[in-house]
């Protein structure tokens, strides 16, 4: 069964009759003014609202000019989502290290053409740690100069006499003032190797000496009529190191005194002719130091006395 739901609005001081079905109700006219009153009054309250709360992009479009509001900042374009990767966990650097790094950068950008330092700086890796640059020519060590050989023993007959054979004579040599020494020459050139002086034409030898670049360096020595030593010392590059060694003609020995850089540094002795030591000391930059002997010329002990940089202190 189909029921019918009419509506009857009598306008006037009559009510209004909704018939829903067979049900009748009367509704007086002021309460629908009411309603109406009430729903257009939200509505207002609404599009207050709305208009008031929401922003202005929103609104602006849909109300006349002199209600439009003022926009705030422009709006921005959105920022394009960046496709993100995924990257492996990097490692912690060293903020010394990375203070570093920053510092070399930007001498580098500064600097087109870097120095030989820069060149072989140590770059950095990913974790911070620097890694050294092997050259990859090393410069060659200087090699240590090659010791000296123990010099010959003059006093030997036979050393001596192969030396001498080999020596050149000094007649053949001159000397010549090249920057501002006076060097033994042969021809325009320093003579090296040994030189001797021999007597006459005996054969006998009277001065034979070493000679390196044009000066005195090894053994020289020096003979009475080419028989009995005089002398014999022994130089390197022109000054008397070592021990140094004198004769008297009857073949005994004067003195024998050690020198350095031609000043007399290191023990010394003196004899009497008779071949009895005169005096046992030593030398310190030439100046007598320690305790020094002397003795009379029967041997005896005669003295003692002690010295500090050539000065006697008392006993």
């Amino acid at each position: 069964m189909v029921h019918s739901w009419p509506l009857v609005v009598i306008y006037g001081n009559e009510s209004t009759n909704f018939n829903f079905g067979q049900l009748h109700y009367p509704l007086p006219m002021h309460y629908l003014k009411v309603i109406l009153v009430g729903a257009s009054s939200l509505a207002l309250i609404w599009i207050l609202m709305v208009w008031v709360l929401a922003p202005a992009e929103v609104t602006n479009p849909y109300l006349p000019n002199f209600l439009q509001r003022a926009s705030g900042d422009p709006p921005q374009d959105p920022v394009p989502e960046k496709k993100i990767t995924k990257v492996s966990e990097p490692k912690k650097l060293d903020l010394t290290d990375a203070s570093e790094t920053h510092a070399h950068d930007a001498n580098a950008t500064q600097s087109e053409h870097p120095t030989k330092d820069e060149k072989n700086e140590a770059p950095e890796t990913a974790d911070g740690a620097s890694q050294k640059i092997t050259n990859p020519k090393p410069e060659p060590t200087p090699k240590p100069p090659k010791p000296r050989e123990p010099p010959p023993n003059l006093e030997n007959s036979a050393t001596l006499a192969l030396i001498v054979a080999q020596a050149t004579d000094d007649r053949e040599l001159k000397t010549l003032k090249l920057r501002r020494k006076k060097l033994l020459c042969q021809g325009d050139k320093p003579f090296t190797g040994w030189s001797k002086r021999m007597q006459g034409n005996s054969g006998k030898v009277v001065q034979l000496g070493q000679y390196r670049d044009g000066i005195k360096d090894g053994p020289h020595a020096s003979w009475y009529s080419g028989k009995r030593f005089r002398e014999l010392s022994h130089y390197r590059e022109g000054k008397r190191n070592g021990l140094s060694v004198t004769w008297y003609g009857s073949r005994k020995k004067r003195d024998a005194i050690h020198y350095e850089n031609d000043i007399k540094h290191g023990p010394a002795t003196t004899w009497f002719s008779s071949g009895k030591k005169s005096a046992v000391g030593h030398y310190r930059h030439g100046e007598k130091d320690g305790i020094w002997i002397t003795f009379k010329s029967n041997g005896q002990e005669n003295r003692k006395q002690a010295y500090e940089n050539g000065n006697p202190l008392d006993e």
